[in-house]
């Protein structure tokens, strides 16, 4: 029968065929080599009593037999031999090198954790850095004023040593209009003979703004959305007669106007748009909405605009947000709709604007808080930008100026220098000012007394007046050539013949 041999070191059980004659046996599981003792000692010495040491050493047969063994372990007595500890640094060894293995799986692991919880969005973020990088230098890159290759008169012009200016009527709606700093003057047309007024006329027309155009003698209105007659156009109106001789239509509720000096173009900003529109005089046909600035807050809209002097499609316009305040947005100028790089800052700044007699050169006015800045806002050909700040000269909420004769007009009475930006008197008047500078007049509409007062510029003193009808004031004054007045009222627009005014 098969003979079962126990191994020390791991304790499996060998099966060895019968008739094996004892000696040296190698252990195939954990390479042990111990003795099995032949078979007279086996017969008169169970294996299980021998100790391993006295066993004699034989060689394992090639066809020896191993068998797991089935018997439960036996625990270790204090009386049984100690092995010697190879085992034990083997398993150690080999726990010690899965541990090592663990513990670079983990760390490749975490490496590649720390990627996508650093890595990744670190790199998303550079991304959109560099396409916001992008985006910036293409948008600044559009709205800089383009130069357009020079016409032939132009170019003489330049050799001539004057400013070559693209003729702006040549430029497309919302394209650039390369505007040289410094340009000379329009060639102004010829003035029309100054209507003839003889009474107090009352156009029934609602209008927000208006102005007068000294080249054909006509009266342009702002009409309004509410108006009950030609709501959203702008009204070509005779002064003489009070007649509407024209209307175009144009966009939401227009509100300002201003008109080019050589009464080419006319300029439209609107309440109900953050928009800007040309209207061509000579067509009588409006061109498309340009959009201003659209910086939060559902857009800026126009508070005040101001046609530049010596051109006629650039535009200096004073920016205003709703809901909040302060609303000013800045001061921005646009050629031909597209605004220039640079503009003033928002929050104080130029409310209201006016243009001067000094090349791009204009006056502003702070009159949302106390600070009533005057400033010095030069133009330039990236922008414009704040120069110098007089504090407390003009003061007054809501206070409008105007330019006339090298002065600044204020609706507070306060008349001041331009260029020193120095307080010359005050008018015994306040109210919205209009100024005929060869007639040396300045007229004003004050409110609280209901009468148009006339005073001299010079002594700055009334030297007439005329009391107004009854009737709603709505501010706004303009001269008709020199010979005629025009205010918002509540019936319409009133023109006053200037010999309606009496020396008191």
């Amino acid at each position: 029968m098969p003979i079962l041999v126990t191994c020390p070191q791991c304790e499996k059980r060998l099966k060895l065929r019968d008739g094996f004659p004892g000696g040296k046996l190698s252990c195939p599981v954990c390479s042990k080599v111990f003795r099995v003792p032949p078979p007279k000692e086996r017969a008169a010495r169970p294996a299980a009593a021998v100790a391993p040491a006295e066993l004699p050493v034989v060689d394992l047969p090639d066809d020896a037999v191993i068998e797991p063994d089935r018997v439960p372990k036996r625990t270790r007595s204090a009386t049984r031999p100690a092995y010697d500890d190879e085992r034990p640094r083997r398993r150690r060894r080999k726990y010690d090198e899965d541990d090592d293995d663990e513990l670079v799986e983990r760390v490749r692991r975490r490496g590649a954790n720390l990627w996508l919880m650093i890595g990744l969005p670190a790199g998303v973020v550079v991304l959109l850095a560099v396409v916001f990088i992008v985006v910036i230098a293409l948008g600044r890159r559009e709205t800089r004023p383009v130069a357009q290759a020079q016409q032939p008169e132009q170019v003489r012009a330049a050799a001539e040593g004057e400013a070559a200016v693209r003729p702006p009527d040549q430029a497309k709606p919302g394209q650039p209009v390369q505007q040289a700093k410094g340009a000379r003057p329009l060639a102004k047309r010829a003035a029309a003979p100054a209507p003839k007024v003889d009474r107090v006329l009352n156009v029934a027309l609602q209008a927000n703004d208006f102005v007068y155009d000294p080249t054909r003698g006509l009266i342009y209105a702002a009409i309004g959305n509410t108006a009950p007659k030609h709501g959203n156009t702008v009204a070509a109106i005779d002064p003489a007669t009070g007649d509407v001789r024209w209307t175009v239509d144009v966009g939401s509720d227009p509100i300002l106007l201003d008109i080019s000096e050589d009464g080419q173009a006319l300029w439209v900003a609107f309440g109900g748009a953050a928009a800007l529109q040309r209207v061509d005089l000579e067509r009588r046909a409006a061109g498309p909405l340009m959009p201003l600035s659209a910086d939060g807050f559902g857009g800026a809209f126009a508070e005040k605009i101001q046609i530049l002097p010596g051109t006629v499609d650039t535009v200096v316009v004073s920016l205003a947000k709703r809901g909040i305040s302060p609303r000013h947005a800045g001061v921005a100028v646009y050629d031909n709709g597209v605004q220039r790089v640079t503009k003033t800052r928002d929050h104080t700044g130029s409310n209201r604007i006016a243009a001067t007699d000094e090349p791009n050169v204009l006056i502003g006015y702070n009159n949302e808080t106390t600070e009533f800045g005057l400033r010095r806002l030069l133009v330039d050909d990236n922008g414009i930008q704040q120069g110098e700040v007089r504090g407390g000269v003009i003061q007054g909420f809501r206070a409008d100026i105007i330019h006339a004769g090298g002065r600044i007009y204020s609706t507070t009475g306060a008349v001041v220098d331009a260029r020193t930006l120095t307080l010359v008197g005050t008018l015994p008047a306040q109210g919205a000012v209009a100024v005929d500078v060869p007639r040396k007049r300045a007229y004003v509409l004050a409110y609280d007394r209901r009468v148009i007062e006339a005073c001299d510029t010079d002594r700055l003193v009334r030297v007439a007046g005329f009391a107004l009808p009854q009737g709603e004031l709505k501010g706004g004054l303009i001269t008709i050539a020199d010979t005629a007045l025009a205010y918002r009222g509540g019936p319409g627009i009133v023109i006053v013949p200037v010999s309606e005014l009496r020396a008191p």
